[in-house]
């Protein structure tokens, strides 16, 4: 289950292959790009996004909890 979940998360890399008749007299060589599952691209933004804006994320929630404490025992 693990390694499906890793093979999921890093996408399979593809071969771009060109047209050399395009281009006659020049070699253009194949590329490779990876291609994501849509799900692992939604995955890939929401960890990107904690990656690159933990400090505020951690602090709002802690802020958010000590009020929800704060209101709790005023009760």
């Amino acid at each position: 289950m693990l390694k499906w979940l890793i093979h999921w998360y890093n996408g399979e890399a593809k071969l771009r292959e060109f047209d050399q008749d395009d281009f006659p007299g020049v070699v253009i060589y194949p590329g490779f790009y990876i291609e994501y599952h849509w799900t692992a691209k939604i995955a890939r933004l929401f960890v990107a996004f904690y990656l690159k804006h933990w400090q505020w994320l951690w602090g709002t929630a802690i802020g958010i909890a000590s009020l929800w404490v704060a209101v709790l025992s005023l009760k």
